[in-house]
């Protein structure tokens, strides 16, 4: 009798292991697959990818601006096949890519996932601040928003201007992007961390609900960007000037920049610098701007400078004021380790910048220092008065023909989920 009960007692408990193993086995089976589903779908987004930065559509079905790609079979091995579905949407501009990858189980239901990505076109200046580490604001005066150079120069009322002034950090470290009680007018992103918000700072546009002052639509914890180095020219047709202090510089009838090579510019107060003609400047030592430098307003007439060292726009120094149109003064900061761009007092800038080593400093604001245009920077710091106003045209200034990444979701609602 004692063995009878012993071994219906080893049967159960040998019953229960093997349902609880079969169990846990499915559970396995299931997240293996979900992962596998999921890598599918990836894999469609990256065929998306390949087909519109190599514009190849072979084996995509072609209807207006939209493309699709129906039941891509990959083998998984072990009697089973995954399938991947995808879908381009307005592929002509700034499309976006739905793909779903699934795995047909036998006498099982189907595992699936979906996901979606926006995409842009590379720029380098598809924000108004771009920082490889922090974003750092401090004090309650200081704001960004945007405006169109096309369609005039920003208002000093914040309100006025558009609503797209957009703040990025790759950083994924807590406050990546430290607003305080800054304004930002438009957008922020970071590589991972929510930007912090003082008492009394907003992040916001024209279709926030009164009374938020975090709008969460317009956050995004997925930034990435690239940071390519600088290299600056290596022939002189200009010559060399060793310091720039004031007069005028550039060919007005020229149709190809002049190159230079210059020791310093010094441009003290109540001295003006006027580029009348297109000019590239490899400047060796410090920029100093106390005074002006002005880009006359011609069609065809530009600057373009590669700083090897500091620049400061202080006092009431203006740079590029007169036309206000950043695109007509592109600054590149050219050091491999470290500089330092300094706007303070009243100093006006007005200009392009991508200097991936530099630290921007925004400080003070006097009673009109401003900062238009769009900038990329290491880190970047603004306090006090300063405004700066993102030109929304420099969105397609300086960008290649390939896209990337804008923002990617996992398509988990079925009010989300779409049918291929």
């Amino acid at each position: 009798m004692i063995a009878v009960i012993f071994a219906t007692l080893m049967a159960v408990s040998v019953g229960s292991f093997l349902k609880l193993a079969n169990h846990e086995n499915r559970l396995s089976n299931i997240a293996f697959h979900s992962n596998s589903s999921l890598n599918l779908a990836e894999g469609g987004l990256e065929m998306a990818l390949y087909a519109l930065n190599n514009e190849d559509f072979s084996g995509w079905r072609l209807t207006g601006t939209t493309a699709v790609m129906n039941r891509r079979e990959v083998d998984l091995g072990k009697n089973t096949v995954g399938i991947i579905n995808a879908r381009i949407l307005n592929f002509d501009k700034n499309p976006t890519v739905q793909a779903e990858g699934r795995i047909d189980l036998p006498n099982r239901p189907s595992v699936t996932k979906q996901v979606e990505i926006k995409l842009i076109r590379r720029s380098l200046f598809a924000n108004g601040i771009t920082a490889r580490n922090g974003v750092t604001f401090k004090g309650g005066n200081a704001y960004v928003d945007s405006y169109s150079s096309s369609s005039g120069v920003p208002s000093s009322r914040m309100e006025e201007n558009h609503d797209n002034g957009s703040v990025a950090s790759v950083s994924v470290e807590t406050e990546a992007v430290s607003i305080s009680n800054a304004k930002i007018y438009g957008y922020v992103s970071t590589g991972g961390s929510e930007p912090s918000v003082g008492p009394n700072g907003k992040i916001f546009g024209k279709d926030t609900p009164s009374g938020v002052n975090k709008d969460p639509n317009r956050i995004a914890l997925d930034f990435a960007a690239d940071f390519p180095e600088v290299v600056p020219p290596s022939n002189y047709d200009g010559g060399y000037i060793p310091n720039l202090s004031r007069g005028t510089l550039g060919d007005r009838n020229a149709t190809v920049p002049t190159v230079y090579r210059v020791g310093r510019i010094s441009v003290k107060s109540n001295d003006v610098l006027s580029i009348q003609g297109p000019v590239v400047l490899h400047v060796l030592g410090n920029v100093d701007v106390k005074g002006e430098v002005v880009i006359e307003n011609r069609p065809g007439n530009f600057a373009v400078i590669y700083l090897d060292d500091d620049l400061d726009i202080g006092g009431n120094g203006a740079v590029n004021n007169l036309t206000n149109r950043p695109e007509s003064l592109l600054i590149y900061g050219s050091n491999p380790v470290r500089q330092t761009i300094k706007l303070h007092g009243n100093g006006i800038l007005y200009a392009a910048v991508y200097a991936p080593n530099a630290s921007l400093e925004l400080k003070g604001g006097g009673n009109s220092g401003a900062m238009g245009g769009a900038v990329v920077a290491n880190d970047v710091f603004i306090n006090g008065n300063y405004q700066f106003h993102y030109d929304e045209d420099l969105a397609d200034f300086g960008r290649d023909t390939s896209y990337r990444m804008d923002k990617w979701r996992e398509l988990h609602l079925a009010a989300d989920r779409v049918s291929f």
